[in-house]
């Protein structure tokens, strides 16, 4: 959820930022033990020990601060792991909505029956879109082989999934979710869309060391108009045109493989590569090879600062598709660049962030629950697309395989850090103050409003 210094100042972003704030702070406290935190999640976790008692004073007992406060931040990350009860569960039921100027309003149901880890889920979902006037839907089935004892974020799983679906061009930096609340409140929608038919499966092996994933797809991909030119808020659309896509069958190969150092050597970083590759020879129209490379880590220095550098390359070569383009901007890439506003066949970004572990209100003495800490830090990033029309703004075919010089746009910036526990622990709710450094090309200091995990580059789980 993306907001600029033009949006956050809407009332209705304020009540939905109050409302948040306010579940937020409601919610129990965490709480562990006195160790040295080497980790962004460790620090933060220090700097809650005995909430407990601080929030909830004498009715609160010893056991519940080393022991249920720890038992809820483990749950929100491994939900299944703790309520066990709910494997058992083998049938649900629930809503399937979204929201966005090609589709309009969707709104249906999903169903699934039976449990991934024994015989296998089945799925299926139906979706009405009232802007085209058309049914969206399709089923899947997962099945999942977990050793005695894992984590059930490892072992090894098996999707298979196909109907009629669509998606966003932006296959790198798009929340579905985040972007529904952002097209619906504010009329801040700036991807665009594009209508799959077909069918798609992976297989993923995960455990401490890492993951390894490969997957395929056969999809007829076809463009969208956009239906919706409305939002809550009554706002003037941020963009209105809907980017056609190009029409045609993809056939497509997918290979990722990720890796903690940490378990090679005593090096805290993190590893993503993936890779993309569309080509006749599969049976394709189209013909394309996509690559993304990624590093990050977070390191303590100390016990009251953590430090997050992450790198990240993509690469497109061949055809240089709309919905296969490299984009560049917003709060998960450069937040004084509007999101998604550059793109290109070639892209980089460096960005580190440096977070103060400690409640910035209790340094000042300022009351307040103990259930809703605050967190300041700062930030710098730089990054670069190539590849691109100078006139349109499109990606074109390129053999550069890294920026020029000239190419680079860099930004500097403060921020305020809340981590609400839900819907990721890992998640913080930022306040962002960038501003340009360097050459601004008409760039302009911003506030921003985003959810993001420290390291969001990094697509899988720790």
């Amino acid at each position: 959820m993306i907001r600029d210094d033009r949006t956050t100042r809407r009332p209705l972003a304020a009540l939905t930022l109050l409302l948040t704030l306010t579940i937020a702070a409601a919610l129990p406290p965490a709480a562990v033990a006195d160790a040295a935190p080497d980790t962004l999640l460790d620090g933060y976790l220090k700097s809650m020990r005995d909430s407990t008692d601080a929030y909830f004073g004498v009715t609160a007992q010893h056991a519940d601060t080393t022991g249920l406060d720890s038992v809820l931040t483990y749950g929100l990350a491994h939900p299944k792991a703790v309520t066990g009860h709910r494997r058992g569960t083998t049938f649900s039921i629930g809503p399937n909505a979204t929201f966005n100027r090609a589709l309009g309003g969707g709104l249906g149901d999903e169903i699934s029956i039976g449990k991934a880890s024994g015989l296998g889920r089945l799925s299926a979902h139906a979706m009405f879109a009232n802007g085209p006037d058309l049914w969206y839907g399709g089923g899947g089935y997962r099945k999942r082989w977990l050793r005695s004892g894992d984590d059930d974020d490892n072992g090894v799983a098996l999707s298979v999934n196909g109907g009629r679906d669509w998606g966003a061009f932006n296959r790198d930096h798009y929340d579905a979710f985040y972007s529904l609340l952002d097209a619906l409140l504010w009329g801040a929608d700036r991807d665009d869309y594009l209508r799959r038919d077909g069918w798609y499966s992976s297989l993923r092996a995960q455990s401490a060391l890492g993951w390894a994933q490969v997957g395929w797809r056969d999809e007829l991909e076809s463009p969208l108009q956009t239906t919706a030119t409305w939002n809550l808020s009554h706002s003037k659309l941020d963009k209105v045109e809907n980017d056609a896509a190009a029409q045609g069958r993809a056939r497509e190969l997918q290979l990722g493989v990720g890796t903690s150092t940490r378990a090679i050597a005593h090096v805290p970083l993190r590893l993503d590569a993936q890779h993309w590759t569309s080509d006749p020879r599969l049976g394709s129209e189209f013909r394309y090879h996509r690559t993304r490379l990624a590093i990050g880590g977070d390191v303590g220095l100390g016990t009251h600062v953590a430090l997050a550098p992450q790198f990240e390359y993509r690469r497109l070569t061949g055809q240089a598709l709309p919905q296969e383009a490299l984009y560049l901007g917003g709060a998960s890439t450069l937040r004084t660049i509007d999101r998604n506003a550059l793109q290109g066949t070639g892209a980089a970004l460096a960005r580190v962030d440096l977070i103060v572990n400690d409640d910035v209100l209790g340094w000042l003495r300022v009351p307040h629950p103990a259930a809703f800490p605050l967190q300041i830090g700062a930030f710098a990033a730089t990054g670069a697309v190539w590849g691109r029309d100078a006139i349109t703004g499109r990606a074109m075919p390129t053999t550069r395989d890294f920026a020029k010089a000239n190419e680079w746009l860099s930004e500097a910036g403060f921020s305020v850090l809340y981590r609400p526990g839900i819907p990721d622990p890992r998640m913080y709710l930022r306040f962002d103050y960038a501003f340009p450094v360097g050459p601004h090309d008409g760039r302009d200091a911003r506030w921003a409003v985003a959810l993001l995990r420290p390291l969001n580059l990094l697509k899988s789980k720790p």
